[in-house]
Formats: C-alpha cells, sequence, structure tokens
C-alpha cells in the first residue's frame, strides 16, 4: 500500500517530506507492533548516520517476535518479505541468533537489534592470544585440503575457548586471536586462565593431522603467544560488522605470537607475572590447575626493543625435536613458577613478522 495513497498532489506530499521543518512521514498503523513501531521510527531519523544500515535492520528483524491476531509466535523474515509460522520459525531463527552470539558479545548483539549505535569500550586490563600455524603457506596439499585442516583445527579451538571461557575475537586464515576479562569479568585469573586455554590449543594442534589421508606428512604444529594490557574494543563497519580491539596490547600479543618458537607458548612478563600471583592465591594443589612458566630472558621484540618473556608449558606439551630448547624444557617437570632456568636465545630469522 502507498504510505501516502489519497493525500494529494505526490509532489506537494513530496515537498512537505524534504521540508526540514514539515518533515512529513508515513503513519503508523495503529495495530503496528511495538518492535516495528520503533524501527519504523528509527528509519525516518532525520539525521541519515543516526539511521540503521540494511544490515542492522536485517539483523533486527530477524529478532524480531511478533503475535498475530490469533496469538500465534511469527517471525519476519526480511529475505524472504514473509511470516512463518512457529514451527519453521523456531527452525530457522535460532541459527542467526547463535551466530549473532557468537560473533558479538551479549550486549552488542542487543545494541544492533535495536539500531543502536555501539560505542568504543575500554578495557583497563585484558588478555589477548593469537596463534599461528607453522609453515602454514608451504603447506604441501591442496588448497581444499587446507581449508579442512583449518576448519578440523580450528574447530577444536573453538570449543576449548567454551571450555576456558576465552571470547573468540577473529580466525583469519591461519590465525587465531581471543581475549579474556572482555565480556565477562575474570579479572582474578585472565592471564591463567587463557595460559591454560594455549596450552589445550597446543596439544589440539599436536593431535590434528595435516592431511588424514596422508599420515606421513604428521601432525600440525602451531606458534602462540599473549600478552596482557589495556583495549578498546569495538565494532567496527556496517557491511559485515566486525567485533574487534585496539591498542598496543594486540600488537604486543601478535609480536608475542611471532616471536615464540615452532611448538612453544611465549607471553610477556606482565603476563607472566599475573599467572604467577593468581596461582601463589589459589587454594588447590592439583597440578592440573596450574602451568609452568620458564623465564626466556631478553629478547629483541621488533618495534619494541628488549622485552623479558617467558614460555608457559607443562609436561604434556614439549616436543621431541631434541632442540636446545625442549631439552632445557624438559628438565623442568613441576607445574609452578620456575624461573631458575638458564636465559634462552632469540629465536632464529624467519620468525620476525
Amino acid at each position: 500500500k502507498d504510505p501516502y495513497e489519497n493525500e494529494g498532489d505526490q509532489d506537494d506530499v513530496l515537498e512537505q517530506i524534504m521540508d526540514p521543518l514539515i518533515n512529513k512521514r508515513p503513519p503508523v498503523p495503529a495495530s503496528c507492533p511495538a518492535e516495528i513501531k520503533k524501527m519504523m521510527t528509527t528509519c525516518c531519523n532525520e539525521y541519515p548516520e543516526d539511521r540503521p544500515t540494511f544490515e542492522q535492520m536485517d539483523i533486527q528483524l530477524r529478532a524480531f517476535k511478533v503475535f498475530d491476531n490469533n496469538n500465534n509466535n511469527n517471525h519476519y523474515n526480511c529475505n524472504r518479505g514473509q511470516q512463518h509460522q512457529h514451527q519453521h520459525r523456531h527452525r530457522n531463527h535460532s541459527v542467526p541468533e547463535s551466530i549473532l552470539n557468537e560473533v558479538f558479545p551479549p550486549h552488542i548483539v542487543r545494541a544492533l537489534q535495536a539500531g543502536e549505535k555501539v560505542e568504543p569500550e575500554h578495557k583497563e586490563m585484558v588478555t589477548v592470544y593469537f596463534s599461528d600455524i607453522v609453515g602454514f603457506d608451504k603447506l604441501p596439499i591442496e588448497a581444499f585440503k587446507v581449508s579442512n585442516l583449518v576448519d578440523r583445527l580450528y574447530s577444536k579451538f573453538d570449543e576449548l575457548s567454551h571450555k576456558h571461557n576465552v571470547f573468540k575475537i577473529d580466525a583469519f586464515k591461519d590465525t587465531w586471536m581471543g581475549v579474556t576479562n572482555l565480556i565477562h569479568d575474570q579479572s582474578d585469573d585472565h592471564a591463567l586462565r587463557m595460559a591454560r586455554f594455549a596450552v589445550d590449543a597446543l596439544d589440539a594442534a599436536h593431535d590434528t593431522w595435516i592431511d588424514p589421508e596422508r599420515p606421513a606428512l604428521g601432525r600440525t604444529n602451531v606458534r602462540i603467544g599473549f600478552h596482557s594490557g589495556p583495549v578498546v574494543a569495538s565494532v567496527v563497519g556496517s557491511r559485515n560488522p566486525q567485533y574487534c580491539i585496539f591498542g598496543d596490547t594486540v600488537n604486543v600479543a601478535s609480536r608475542m605470537e611471532s616471536h615464540s618458537l615452532p611448538g612453544k607458548i611465549q607471553c610477556s612478563d606482565v603476563s607472566a607475572k599475573l599467572c604467577q600471583t593468581t596461582m601463589e592465591t589459589m587454594e588447590t594443589t592439583l597440578s592440573s590447575d596450574k602451568v609452568a612458566l620458564y623465564s626466556r630472558g631478553q629478547i629483541e621484540i621488533k618495534g619494541k626493543g628488549k622485552m623479558h618473556t617467558y614460555f608457559v608449558g607443562n609436561n604434556n606439551n614439549t616436543n621431541n625435536n631434541n632442540n636446545d630448547v625442549d631439552t632445557m624444557l624438559l628438565k623442568e617437570s613441576t607445574l609452578f613458577w620456575s624461573s631458575n632456568i638458564s636465559l634462552m636465545e632469540p629465536p632464529p630469522r624467519g620468525f620476525d613478522r
């Protein structure tokens, strides 16, 4: 139906719409659901920057639940322009809703569904994780098998992120990125929580075949790093919006990963001290609740200069590569803070990104 039907000359109507003093807008039917009414009002805002994008409208429409005259629960599907009955709605609606909750924090989902602008948020202390697949660009397998490998490996990481309550920020190419103490209050243990996640992630990688049909290629190896500090979190973009974090903490966390070694977990001095503090205040004596921290000494970090870093591990995540680093790690078997190990040399050339 024409929103201005029977209102006279179309040119006059158009002038009233364009006139900021008149600001003519379509009337809202009395029977219109409150959610749709609010959305219509927002879409007609006189300031274009305050109007929702098509992507935000799509998110809102997928989340709307309205009732017909028979009190039957229906779902508006903006892609098909029709209503689906409750049984069909439950099947189709649950998928995008679950995806939203995986990609965005709950309060961001609510803001997007309401068509509200998401303001950047400052977080004083979080722990940021990065990992990448060693030798990814030189894997001797076809592209579709590379895709399959990444899917198998990062599906394991995703499961572990739920186990340790680590929020996944992104997974692009061979990099998996996550953060703690950003979405939930984990101020008491966010660094140690991330360390445990990293240990499990490393084990998961070592249990993942590069190509199940060619076992001779061996299993996957990853390089891991994390760092703790302040960040700013925000939603970026209007088409396929992404939840991102910014700040020097992210850069340092990335450097911890790129300056780590294959099969190793490296963290900054800040994260190591947070882990130590948490473990010292823990009431449990279970070794599975703790991690081992091995001083690597001062190493040169690109763009940062000398930094004191630590390797993170336990009895089960050291490789049998017979290199000096592994030999040194194997000498330590206890699962607690350890700073009496010999200082290690910086990583070889080629690990600097």
